[in-house]
């Protein structure tokens, strides 16, 4: 028994032992992982740097986010900016915020020269502190006399407003717009440019108002040096001057004809603007477009998506659409759901519930023109996000309770959305690219739908 006893006594000295030691080992490699220092992230004039980047403008402003504090002397002996391989010590500025775990540094550099950033793995944290993985970037400045970065406008309005000119015979008619960017500007490379969100306002008109709800959304989501905020302004007669064309009634939100000094559809108007950012020399980053609009200017949105075809753009960049809280639908079949019986019927009594822009018949024949494609294929295949309020039931105001060709889309404007993807979901279950977001607690309100989290966390999804 005391052999035994002895025995189990030796053998709990060894795993004692090799607990010590292999959990001294375990803490030993812990602490070497806890006192590495990580870079959290790396930008160049508000983008994030990417090796053998081009194009970098020349007033460099280089940001470096690491997970711990740094040693500011002994980061900066360890920093270097590299030009043709000689390093660069003049007139760095360091600038350090958040407790010195990030740093900006600033400094004018070069036309069309190759530069280099390097910084070994040495201890450069506090406490010894060490970086865990050495950083090498290279990138080239930007050409002379191509300016690569503007500030985005976003203090009011008015200070956006710009000028689109569209050329028709001898003439040149003028467009009003919003942007935070100046994107007809010559000798501009937009270089932080990947996203495009056109916001398209309502019956109202009011494209500034529309303007200032979709640079709150952006800045929500901290894109707004990256993202091209435009807003678009159909004019009525009274508020047109000049060469501005206008459209007296709602029929701009379904491609109709301008007056005024020419005559432009308001779908080629829009086109003017997509076919401009396919231009690689203005917009050579650009990834996404978002077209927007509630309301009235949701059905243009939609009207756009049944007209563009979705491979024109797919070489260029990602064509999205968003129809929020529309009472107007575009339907490439002529059945509609009747709420009464819940399913989808053939419509009686009402002669124009097929006729443009509900269906195909009676297709102008200027939009003929226009159109990219077949109406069916690209109203299908686009991809369209519905949003819908859910308390966007009124039936009174103005929605449309008179004209048959509505009423049979349903009662109200949020019956009308969902029955809309009822019916892309039975017709099209296949082709479909379309989906549907709920806002709850929100009626026909363009700022509360804009600025949704629902909406926020979408976009924020989709945009890079």
């Amino acid at each position: 028994m005391a052999h035994r006893f002895k025995n189990v006594r030796k053998e709990i000295w060894i795993l004692g032992f090799l607990w010590i030691t292999f959990g001294l080992s375990c803490s030993k490699k812990d602490v070497d992982t806890e006192n590495n220092l990580n870079l959290l992230s790396v930008s160049v004039n508000g983008l994030p740097l990417m090796d053998q980047v081009e194009n970098v403008s020349i007033n460099l402003n280089l940001e470096l986010v690491f997970s711990g504090q740094l040693e500011t002397n002994k980061f900066e002996n360890s920093f270097q900016l590299l030009k043709d391989g000689v390093e660069v010590i003049n007139n760095l500025n360091f600038r350090y915020r958040n407790a010195s775990t990030k740093v900006n540094i600033e400094r004018e550099l070069e036309y069309s020269t190759r530069y280099e950033i390097k910084l070994s793995n040495l201890e450069i944290g506090k406490e010894g502190f060490k970086l865990d993985e050495a950083i090498l970037f290279q990138f080239t400045t930007q050409e002379e006399g191509v300016a690569t970065y503007l500030p985005p406008c976003l203090s009011a309005a008015a200070d956006c407003l710009q000028i689109l000119r569209i050329k028709q015979d001898e003439i040149f008619l003028d467009f009003a717009y919003y942007a935070s960017f100046p994107i007809f500007q010559e000798n501009l490379k937009l270089d932080s440019v990947r996203n495009v969100v056109m916001v398209i306002h309502g019956q109202n008109r009011n494209g500034d108002e529309y303007y200032n709800s979709m640079i709150k959304t952006i800045k929500s989501l901290n894109k707004t040096n990256s993202t091209l905020i435009l807003a678009p302004l159909f004019e009525t007669n009274t508020s047109s001057t000049g060469n501005n064309i206008f459209w007296p009634t709602t029929s701009w939100r379904q491609g109709a004809l301008s007056q005024g000094s020419g005559s432009v559809s308001s779908a080629k108007v829009i086109y003017s603007f997509l076919d401009h950012f396919k231009d690689k020399n203005v917009f050579p980053n650009l990834e996404q477009v978002v077209i927007a609009g509630h309301s009235s200017g949701a059905m243009m949105s939609q009207i756009l998506a049944t007209l563009i075809n979705p491979e024109r753009y797919l070489n260029d960049f990602d064509l999205m659409f968003t129809v929020a809280n529309s009472q107007y639908f575009y339907y490439p079949l002529d059945f509609r759901f009747d709420e009464m019986s819940n399913e989808f019927q053939n419509v009686n009594n009402c002669p124009n519930y097929n006729w443009w822009p509900y269906g195909n018949v009676n297709f102008p024949d200027y939009m003929t023109d226009i159109l990219l494609g077949n109406t069916e294929t690209n109203i299908t295949t686009n991809r369209v996000l519905y949003l819908l309020g859910n308390n966007d039931v009124v039936t009174t105001g103005s929605l449309n309770t008179d004209d048959c060709a509505a009423t049979v889309l349903g009662k109200s404007r949020f019956n009308r959305g969902e029955n809309y993807i009822r019916f892309l979901k039975e017709y099209y279950p296949e082709a479909n690219q379309s989906e549907k977001i709920i806002v709850y607690g929100v009626g026909h309100n363009y700022d509360s739908m804009f600025n949704a989290q629902q909406f926020r966390s979408w976009l924020d999804g989709n945009l890079d």
